[in-house]
């Protein structure tokens, strides 16, 4: 099998074609000989150094809190639905909102790029914000590219999967850096024809 080197062609097939996803993974897994309850590829890898020689410690047991749930943080350290863990010290990495979650944290209306600045400025708006129509349209865009995927299948960070309550649809703009620059630039170019200024 040839490698490809292209990191964004190898990529999307790595995401869209089932046999590549496999291949990928049965050569991660074999290199890492950890994790082995992840199925697919799909799931965020730590590229940290050392983060999987860690792991593998004798000193390191790895729990599963979708199959043995937490159920309380006592004095000794963890109550989990199998036992109780006793700790010296408990830190707390539950995962986290990615891609979109920082953007419904902050006011975005502040910060938008210079070009929308530059086109406020001239027109003498003071707020901008997309169509209700450029909403639906990009929003069904991003999932027919997440439906010719594999990322769907998979309750991964990638599809908000990780927020309890969060609508389950892809966070990334899969059609690659390229294609979201012509985006922006015809958006550009059409004196943003997509949004609503006041």
């Amino acid at each position: 099998m040839r490698i490809l080197k292209s990191a964004s062609i190898s990529g999307f097939i790595i995401f869209s074609v089932a046999d590549a996803n496999k291949y990928a993974y049965h050569f991660w897994r074999e290199k890492e000989k950890i994790l082995q309850r992840i199925k697919k590829s799909g799931h965020r890898t730590s590229l940290e150094m050392r983060y999987y020689e860690v792991l593998n410690q004798p000193n390191v047991n790895l729990i599963d809190v979708n199959e043995e749930k937490i159920i309380q943080i006592t004095k000794k350290g963890i109550k989990t639905s199998k036992c109780e863990i006793e700790l010296d010290i408990t830190v707390f990495a539950i995962g986290f909102d990615a891609i979109s979650g920082g953007l419904t944290q902050i006011d975005t209306m502040g910060t938008k790029i210079n070009s929308a600045i530059v086109y406020c400025k001239e027109h003498n708006y003071t707020r901008m914000q997309p169509t209700h129509e450029s909403e639906v349209k990009y929003t069904e865009e991003i999932g027919d590219m997440a439906d010719k995927s594999l990322l769907n299948g998979m309750t991964s960070f990638f599809m908000g999967a990780n927020i309890p309550g969060k609508r389950f649809e892809s966070l990334n703009y899969l059609s690659g850096v390229p294609s979201y620059y012509k985006k922006l630039k015809l958006s550009i170019a059409g004196d943003f024809k997509d949004f609503k200024f006041e």
